[in-house]
């Protein structure tokens, strides 16, 4: 199997084996935009330099992230409840997968789903259905949401539906 391949195959989860957050999280309705960030891109820190000023609950959402198993004194002295958790690792994901697709893994598996028309297409006429890229206006959280980009007018474009209010960091 070639790494496009292994890189897109979804069966290769079988049901006993349980789902990683990072697969379950890019699963989800509105973020296939995502892209599966590798697990040893996570745990380098130089990756994630000064990402823990910027997310509350750092090492919790880190630790949920990766499926990090807690140990039980460490679970009673900390946050007891998933859901406390869940939308600051959401955080930290957007932010860690902004870095990584600008990897030479990243941007192969972006341009696989530019290439496979992903994002949609341009709605303008003279751009016979050219793909387009999400963009973000700015590099900080929740400055706005995803936009979509033209290559060939150069156009910038609001998403629709389900993808309006994806962060576009």
């Amino acid at each position: 199997m070639d790494d496009d391949e292994e890189m897109h195959d979804s069966s290769s989860t079988t049901s006993s084996q349980p789902q990683s957050w990072i697969k379950w999280f890019c699963s989800l309705a509105s973020h296939e935009y995502y892209c599966q960030v590798d697990d040893d891109f996570i745990e380098d820190g130089f990756n994630l330099t000064g990402l823990v000023q910027q997310v509350p609950l750092y090492k919790e959402a880190l630790e949920l992230i990766l499926d990090m198993e807690r140990e039980e004194d460490e679970m009673s002295s900390t946050i007891p409840d998933v859901s406390i958790v869940q939308p600051h690792a959401e955080l930290l994901y957007g932010l860690i997968h902004q870095r990584y697709i600008n990897t030479k893994a990243g941007l192969s598996q972006m341009l696989y789903k530019y290439n496979s028309g992903h994002f949609g297409a341009c709605p303008r006429y003279f751009c016979e259905k050219m793909p387009m890229l999400p963009v973000g206006q700015g590099d900080q959280p929740n400055v706005g949401p995803v936009r979509l980009y033209c290559p060939n007018c150069k156009d910038i474009y609001m998403c629709n539906g389900k993808y309006a209010n994806v962060d576009g960091k």
